[in-house]
């Protein structure tokens, strides 16, 4: 069976809290991911994770590319996995405060609508200081055959557009913890780790 899933995209933080100038207090710095238009190549600031099965036809890619087809003159990158298990790009970075919006333009694609379940995500992966996952929301592309489920320190965001088109995201960081993630002790979140990841549950 050959399955592919694939999420090409563009990353940015920004901010949603204006600090005023002249406060006696140092405002919380934003969080910046190093090489988030991934103008340099992808060992500056990232990190390369490809999983594979036992099988010999496994692959996984992540490329960087100014041709994937982006409406702006950027880069891009592509993540994408043939077969089982996962490939990602990720980044984790210090989050002194929760008041930000992350953006970030991307497409998301899966090869078939079928069992082994292929999808296409962009994870937001909410750590404390030791660097242990608290929480996490999750925009996906997932096969109709995904079981995966909300709970309350997970929030699936489902894609709807399944055209493969570029478009824009956002997440802002506070009212998703306040709104959608309960369980996530937000006086504990100090890092923020960023994924781009497609994945395989099953080889057929």
């Amino acid at each position: 069976m050959n399955i592919r899933s694939a999420i090409a995209g563009l990353l940015v933080l920004l901010v949603l809290t204006l600090f005023l100038p002249g406060c006696a207090k140092r405002a919380p710095a934003l969080a910046q991911l190093s090489n988030s238009g991934f103008e340099q190549p992808l060992d500056s600031g990232w990190v390369q994770t490809v999983v594979n099965d036992s099988s010999p036809l496994d692959s996984g890619t992540i490329e960087r590319s100014d041709t994937l087809g982006q409406p702006d003159s950027w880069f891009a990158v592509r993540v994408y996995k043939y077969h089982r298990e996962h490939a990602m790009l990720s980044q984790t970075v210090e989050l002194e405060m929760l008041a930000q919006i992350a953006r970030f333009d991307a497409r998301f694609r899966i090869g078939a609508n079928v069992p082994c379940t292929p999808v296409a995500a962009v994870a937001f992966n909410y750590l404390d200081s030791a660097g242990a996952r608290l929480g996490r929301t999750l925009f996906y592309l997932p096969s109709s055959y995904c079981t995966w489920t909300d709970s309350d320190s997970l929030h699936l965001i489902r894609i709807t557009d399944t055209t493969g088109a570029w478009s824009h995201y956002g997440l802002d960081l506070q009212a998703e913890l306040d709104s959608c993630l309960p369980l996530v002790d937000q006086s504990r979140v100090r890092k923020l780790c960023v994924e781009l990841a497609a994945s395989v549950d099953y080889s057929g």
